[in-house]
């Protein structure tokens, strides 16, 4: 079976970790904790072996990239430096992957933005969304997507940006199959959304003991009154597209 996973370069997993140590030294410098480093580079490898957090993720990482190499799975980093959307060819069919730039980071560092070196933002705000097409159904995985109003453009309602993107892009006007945004979240599924996308099948990686208390469920509904809402908490699911969409 033919594998694939795609991710992030390394480099920009670092630049992540710089911005965030910056702040660490930062705060002890407010704090009046005396602070000596002789190599930035060395401080920060410091910084990363004694942060449980980030030496965390980046174990993950690299636990990610040893089960890849183990299973033969061709891994393919994501190139953001020219524009802001990635195709992969898999296996013949073209999967785009929208908002690829690190947007956090080109804030932070921005030094005439009021965030300029501050840590405030969800990191979610770096998620991406994955568009393809199957026998011309219409495919969304909307990963962590935030889509929320936001008082700087790149971060204002990243998820509706995106279809609007893509419906132009491709021109279409429905997604056939939608893998909610972060989890089914009211926040990042509102109404507005989910009358732009109008999906027949919604895939929710979340349990009903959360979703009950959101308005997710009825705003699909609203949008679909025949929605088929698939969670996953208690079953797996396998799609099958052919003429139709089965499971």
């Amino acid at each position: 079976m033919t594998q694939l996973l795609f991710g992030k370069e390394f480099g920009e997993a670092r630049k992540i970790i710089e911005n965030k140590f910056n702040l660490f030294v930062r705060a002890l410098k407010q704090l009046n904790i005396p602070i000596k480093i002789n190599s930035p580079k060395n401080a920060v490898i410091t910084y990363i072996l004694f942060s449980p957090v980030l030496n965390n993720e980046l174990n993950n990482y690299k636990k990610i990239l040893k089960s890849a190499n183990d299973n033969n799975t061709k891994v393919i980093f994501i190139d953001e430096q020219d524009s802001d959307i990635f195709t992969i060819d898999f296996s013949g069919i073209n999967i785009e992957l929208y908002k690829v730039k690190n947007k956090l980071y080109n804030i932070y560092s921005d030094k005439e933005s009021k965030y300029y070196n501050k840590n405030v933002f969800n990191e979610n705000h770096n998620s991406i969304g994955i568009f393809f097409k199957v026998n011309d159904f219409n495919i969304f995985m909307g990963s962590d997507l935030i889509c929320m109003e936001n008082d700087i453009d790149i971060l204002d309602n990243t998820a509706i940006k995106i279809i609007k993107e893509i419906y132009n892009r491709h021109n279409i006007g429905h997604i056939d199959l939608y893998k909610s945004c972060h989890h089914g979240h009211y926040e990042n599924n509102p109404l507005e959304l989910c009358k732009l996308l109008n999906p027949d099948y919604t895939i929710i990686t979340n349990t009903s003991r959360w979703l009950d208390t959101y308005p997710t469920y009825d705003n699909l509904k609203t949008a679909n009154p025949n929605v088929n809402i698939l969670l996953t908490d208690h079953q797996k699911y396998i799609f099958t597209i052919n003429d139709k969409i089965t499971y």
